[in-house]
């Protein structure tokens, strides 16, 4: 019993272990195909607000050109940084040819000259840093005017939302890895023990009254598991009392089958020789008998011959 009991355990500890593999393959395939969806998902965002940028660079190309008044241009410029959807930009300027920041959305940086500056054929999009943080910046040129716009902008805002979500799938994954090791160990320290246990209580039923050292981390289930085999250590005791108790009465039994057997026989010897007495005397008032039954045959065979001579007599008398 205890051996198919530690089958069944075996058993079942491997199929969690099997389900638990294929569930962590399973949310492994999930969280490669979000990564890798996030990851276009991502690229395609960002490469759509390139377009956005670029289309607004390239327009304000198309209308600002010198001469301009500056303060127009610095109200414009400041119009269009708080517009909706432009949280990102970190700045907009408008450059002369000679590299001179003519105006900018960050004041402190009108006026000064962008150095190793080139005058750009077309759009020119390029990776740069603008206070420690990566950002894309556009620079457009439109061939009939001298005036430059350079756009810069941050796309942190896209991978820290990419970034969100990863580490919440990478969380899900662990939780669900806890979930299987705290599943396992309650397994281990609780289901296994209480199923030993349970086949052990199955034996005595059965009449088998076996121990079996289970130990467990819970010290409720070890407690449980020590009166539970204290409680069969005092039925074996029990047993063994009730065994004496039950040698002791069938050797009374024995004794007293023996006795009443004697005095059986004993009166089986008394009623045979009661029995031959009175078969014996029996035989006697039979011969009495016959001779009793004889006698009177003769008096009445007698009776009979004195009555036919006592006629006789008469009839000679009176003849």
């Amino acid at each position: 019993m205890i051996n198919k009991i530690e089958q069944k355990i075996s058993y079942r500890v491997s199929l969690i272990w099997i389900i638990s593999l294929l569930l962590g393959l399973i949310f492994l395939g999930f969280f490669l195909q979000g990564y890798f969806n996030l990851k276009l998902e991502k690229e395609q965002k960002i490469d759509t607000e390139i377009l956005q940028k670029q289309v607004l660079a390239e327009t304000m190309t198309d209308i600002v050109h010198f001469p301009i008044d500056y303060n127009l241009l610095k109200y414009r410029l400041d119009e269009l940084k708080q517009m909706p959807g432009m949280e990102n930009v970190a700045y907009l300027r408008v450059i002369k040819p000679s590299g001179d920041i003519f105006c900018s959305t960050l004041n402190q940086e009108i006026g000064k000259k962008i150095e190793n500056f080139q005058m750009p054929e077309g759009t020119i999009i390029s990776d740069d840093t603008f206070q420690g943080n990566l950002i894309k910046t556009i620079t457009t040129h439109s061939g009939p005017y001298d005036s430059i716009v350079q756009l810069g902008f941050s796309t942190q805002g896209i991978t820290n939302d990419q970034q969100d979500i990863v580490r919440f799938l990478v969380s899900d994954i662990l939780f669900f890895f806890l979930l299987a090791v705290c599943f396992f160990v309650l397994f281990k320290i609780i289901i296994k023990p209480i199923e030993e246990l349970t086949g052990l209580c199955n034996d005595v039923s059965k009449g088998q009254l076996t121990t079996k050292p289970i130990s467990s981390d819970i010290q409720e289930i070890n407690h449980l598991i020590t009166a539970f085999n204290r409680m069969v250590e005092d039925l074996k005791m029990h047993r063994r009392e009730i065994e004496k108790v039950n040698e002791s009465l069938e050797i009374k039994v024995r004794e007293r089958t023996k006795e009443l057997e004697d005095l059986t026989a004993k009166l089986e010897e008394k009623v045979t020789g009661r029995t031959k007495e009175l078969q014996e005397k029996l035989k006697e008032l039979e011969k009495f008998q016959k001779l009793a039954v004889g006698r009177e045959l003769k008096m009445i065979e007698q009776k009979k011959q004195i009555e036919k001579l006592k006629k006789q007599i008469e009839g000679r008398i009176g003849f």
